[in-house]
């Protein structure tokens, strides 16, 4: 047996010795699908003797390429020893990268067949959606009557399903509308010398497609093809592989690693649907189910089997371990979120005080963004450390895009939309006035804006024998008062510069050319204001220089002609989210389903498991099953990120859109076998236990008081809410009850007592924020404050050290401080 599949199981083995001809690997979560990759590449390059040049490797994200390269250097390494310091020949010449990051290179080395000058840049999302607000006000287009958000998704599904601007047809009167922003926006995109995410697979799978000679140039030049994550590929994507895989050369040495059933992406153009077209277009293809799990306990498979088999559309598999049974799947209603951000807590401080785990050890997901409100706030409160996945990202924090603006503007000096980003940051005395102004006077004289400044940096006669053409009359005639030329004619002298310095080169990184750009703009100086913010600003721009000072001259990944500006800008544009995080950083995560995909920790927690969150309120109302397999779907990955321990929680009511609904639990929690499950297993009596806990006190001799109609710690109870569905109303409880398993849970409000309120009215006394005094509790920070049906105020309260409070503010003797 080779060194290489030495401790793979039988699936994984045959798998990797199957070189030729197409294969569909179907791996389930946890199944060392990765291992698979780079033991297979390894394979190929030391058994079979394939030339490394001739592998492609397609990923999802720059994340997963680079840990994928790292992973079968250190497979060669100890079966070889390590190459000497600074060389790797065994991999010279792989290809491993993101689909985007392919079409790059591709499109980068075939410029001239495309219509693009050598420099063209990527436009990142923000930068895509502020050339369809341009567009738009160019077309004299309501922004409020047609979203540039809803417009530009339009675009992006369009290109995705390969239609170009002349061959789209709109259905509706709104698609009317896109399709006229479509064309309008690959103008301006083409003008700008600019491409987007999109285009990059569009244009390369037209090109392929349309010029039979550079298809049959990366069919020899790859004719080995390893593609991950194959469920998340969308129809340009696919077509593109098909390219690359079949006529005229016909090699269909297509590997491909999926699983319909993780596919979560719908929403960005993913299909699954491609596992079945490969079976379709690849007849002689063989087939590889990889069942056995290395990651989750066996009662944790068990779930995820369970939910995922009320899926259509699917290959079965059945998960399984040899990790042992583990511990059921705990199972929690919560009165309210307020509540189920309180338990999530105390369980992460318990399952803390026990030594065995760190805070990086635990996951919280959610479906929404929203969700994490409450949770934050807890965590706030409790002093647990936590990281937000899904707040604003590293590269579109408002200095770190003014500063790769500035860099773009240098490379491109097409690119109006970085130019009109920077023009006036800092501030340099160039209103809006004067940049619509320059904008039209542009348009006027047919140049592109930085033309434009340079025409009245240089004169009009110098200019025109720059450009090979004579300019109109206009460009003698500036329309710009005195002042703003003056302001205006101080940049261009900046401008032309720094694009000399950048064309001569005369950088060694581009951390340099990052340094003598802002500070002589005064960026640096205009940001360091002295103020915390503008350190933590700068901070940032400093980590954006670290980076940036790895991209040097002469560096090995320089395409031939390839500055390391360019190369920078290119990699930087193609970043994600999973790219930025951190799995070691030592705290608790919280991060939405979607952003959960490919990660895995010790303890998760899925909240808000509840119709209409989990599955989402658009499954619901939409009628479309493939909806609900999606949100099934999503659960299934959450539930599968899971090593040891899973918590399904779900709430009693819940504030959404500002009302206070009382929720029905979602119909996932039914699909799961019960002897799978441990905590608040029985539906009727989970719903008695949260009423009860929001509902009543406990007495000295252990039994409970229940209040009358009115709540210290849940708020007003009235039967179901008029905006609640009907299947939501829980049967009264009785005056007495216990919880199903006999187990005490958190309540907020115990020891409280519940009396009735004088009736007040006007605005609330407290606010979010406010630092209040409690005789009992001490000094509280409140989490928020509202009306009470009878007019009095409830206020919720985290109280260091003692936990949230639900109080009435007519009871409890309140100071704020």
């Amino acid at each position: 047996m080779s060194n290489i599949t030495a401790n793979l199981n039988e699936p994984q083995k045959r798998a990797v010795e199957m070189v030729k001809g197409p294969v569909l690997v179907l791996a389930g979560p946890g199944s060392g699908k990765t291992r698979v990759l780079t033991r297979r590449i390894a394979y190929m390059i030391e058994e079979k003797g394939i030339a490394p040049w001739n592998i492609a490797a397609v990923t999802f994200t720059n994340k997963a390429a680079g840990e994928m390269r790292e992973r079968i250097a250190l497979i060669l390494s100890e079966i070889y020893g390590a190459p000497p310091a600074g060389q790797t020949q065994r991999l010279n010449g792989l290809t491993i990268g993101t689909f985007h990051s392919l079409c790059a290179r591709i499109l980068r080395v075939e410029t001239a067949h495309i219509g693009f000058q050598p420099n063209w840049i990527i436009y990142d999302s923000a930068d895509q959606v502020a050339l369809v607000r341009a567009v738009m006000r160019d077309l004299n287009l309501d922004e409020k009557r047609y979203p540039p958000k809803a417009i530009h998704a339009h675009i992006s599904k369009s290109k995705n399903d390969l239609v170009r601007p002349e061959e789209y047809r709109g259905a509706s009167y709104f698609e009317e509308i896109a399709g006229r922003v479509y064309r309008s926006y690959q103008e301006s995109l083409l003008a700008n010398n600019a491409m987007d995410f999109d285009d990059l697979l569009l244009r390369t799978v037209l090109l392929l497609r349309d010029n039979l000679d550079i298809r049959v140039k990366y069919q020899r030049k790859w004719p080995y093809l390893l593609v991950d994550e194959f469920q998340d590929t969308n129809s340009a994507q696919y077509e593109m592989l098909r390219l690359l895989a079949c006529e005229p050369t016909n090699n269909r040495n297509l590997f491909v690693v999926g699983d319909e059933d993780q596919s979560i992406y719908r929403f960005r153009g993913a299909d699954y649907r491609n596992v079945q077209l490969f079976r379709r277009d690849y007849p002689e293809h063989v087939e590889i189910l990889l069942e056995q799990n290395y990651r989750s306990t066996q009662i944790i498979l068990d779930v995820a089997n369970a939910l995922i088999s009320k899926n259509r559309n699917r290959t079965p598999k059945r998960l399984h371990t040899d990790n042992g049974q583990g511990t059921p799947v705990m199972v929690y209603e919560a009165y309210n979120e307020v509540e189920e951000a309180a338990f999530v807590a105390d369980e992460i401080e318990k399952l803390l005080a026990t030594k065995a785990f760190t805070p990086g050890d635990f996951a919280v997901a959610y479906r929404t963004n929203a969700q994490s409100r409450a949770l934050e706030e807890a965590f706030v409160m409790r002093q647990i450390k936590y990281k937000l996945i899904g707040a604003t990202r590293f590269y579109e924090r408002k200095e770190i895009k003014d500063a790769l603006a500035y860099l773009r503007v240098l490379h491109n000096p097409a690119d109006s939309v970085s130019l009109e980003r920077i023009i006036n940051e800092p501030p340099r005395g160039i209103g809006a006035k004067t940049v619509e102004a320059l904008r039209t006077w542009a348009d006027e004289l047919g140049v592109s804006q930085t033309d434009a400044l340079r025409i009245l940096h240089l004169g009009p006669m110098r200019m025109a024998q720059e450009l090979g053409r004579p300019l109109p009359d206009a460009a003698h005639i500036a329309p710009f008062a005195a002042r703003a030329r003056s302001a205006l004619v101080e940049f261009a002298t900046l401008l032309e510069e720094w694009i000399a310095l950048e064309r001569a080169v005369r950088y060694d990184s581009v951390a340099d050319l990052l340094d003598q750009v802002l500070v002589k703009a005064g960026y640096i100086d205009d940001l360091r204001d002295g103020s915390e913010e503008g350190e933590d600003r700068f901070a940032n721009l400093q980590e954006l220089r670290s980076v940036a000072a790895q991209y040097t001259q002469g560096m090995s990944a320089l395409e031939p002609g390839q500055t390391p500006l360019s190369l920078f800008l290119e990699e930087v544009s193609l970043v994600s989210d999973s790219d930025q995080l951190d799995e070691n950083a030592g705290a608790v995560t919280l991060l939405t389903l979607h952003t959960a995909k490919g990660l895995e920790y010790p303890i998760v927690f899925i909240v808000g498991m509840e119709e209409g969150i989990l599955p989402h309120s658009r499954s619901l109302e939409s009628g479309d099953p493939e909806d609900m397999d999606e949100e099934r779907r999503l659960t299934y990955v959450g539930v599968t990120r899971a090593k040891k321990r899973l918590y399904l929680v779900h709430c009693f009511r819940r504030s959404v859109w500002g009302d206070s609904n009382v929720q029905t639990p979602s119909r996932f929690l039914d699909e799961i076998p019960t002897e799978l499950l441990s905590g608040m297993v029985n539906a009727r009596r989970r719903r008695e236990a949260s009423y009860l806990r929001a509902t009543s006190w406990e007495n000295s001799d252990g039994s409970h008081s229940v209040a009358s109609g009115r709540s210290q710690t849940g708020g007003y109870w009235s039967g179901r809410s008029k905006s609640a569905p009907p299947a939501a109303t829980p049967a009264q409880p009785p005056a007495k009850a216990s919880t199903a398993s006999g187990s005490t849970y958190w309540s907020p409000g115990a020891g409280g007592k519940a009396q009735k309120p004088p009736t007040s009215g006007g605005d609330l006394a407290f606010k979010r924020r406010d630092s209040v005094q409690h005789p009992s509790f001490g000094v509280g920070t409140v989490i928020e404050s509202e009306r009470t049906r009878d007019g009095d105020e409830q206020v919720t309260i985290a109280f260091p050290g003692v936990g949230i409070k639900k109080l009435l503010a007519s009871l409890a003797n309140l100071t704020k401080l």
